[in-house]
């Protein structure tokens, strides 16, 4: 009985994993590890995320339109400013998989957002792109260093 209780326990840490894998990844309340930019909200903009639960399990999410100096600063800081950006607040981002958004913004405060650069694009594919480049990049951060081979050594007693 309690070789099959380990085993439960083992396989729901391992989908607990799996299930959080493809999320943000947040310090407090901002994303790390990612390049972002980091938006301040006109009121109008503000007034229009009055933000609510609908339900326990789902959030109102809602869009906003950039202004044409929001615009300017991503498109000199990410490469590409869309119209309109999705706004998550914080709570609804948590617990969000990152595997169809396009073009979002997480509410990290009552008057400011953050905008993953990954996530920006003009399409699924554009946004795909980026995501490939950006996998690319950690790769090849994440390559062993060559160093001094082992094999030829010859043991010492």
């Amino acid at each position: 009985m309690k070789v099959l209780l380990t085993l439960a326990a083992i396989s729901v840490g391992c989908w607990a994993g799996v299930a959080w894998g493809d999320g943000f990844r947040f310090q407090g309340n901002r994303i790390t590890g990612e390049p972002t930019t980091v938006l301040s909200l006109t009121r109008t903009q503000r007034m229009s995320l009055r933000h609510r639960a609908v339900s326990p399990r789902k959030w109102d999410v809602r869009k906003i339109a950039l202004t044409a100096k929001q615009q300017a600063t991503l498109k000199r800081e990410a490469g590409f400013a869309p119209a309109r950006l999705e706004v998550y607040p914080l709570a609804c981002a948590r617990a969000t998989c990152t595997c169809d958004l396009l073009n979002v913004a997480i509410r990290f405060a009552p008057d400011k957002v953050e905008v993953p650069h990954y996530l920006l694009g003009r399409n699924s594919e554009d946004r795909d792109r980026r995501y490939d480049a950006r996998l690319a990049a950690f790769k090849a951060r994440s390559k062993p260093r060559a160093g001094p081979s082992r094999a030829g050594r010859a043991k010492t007693a």
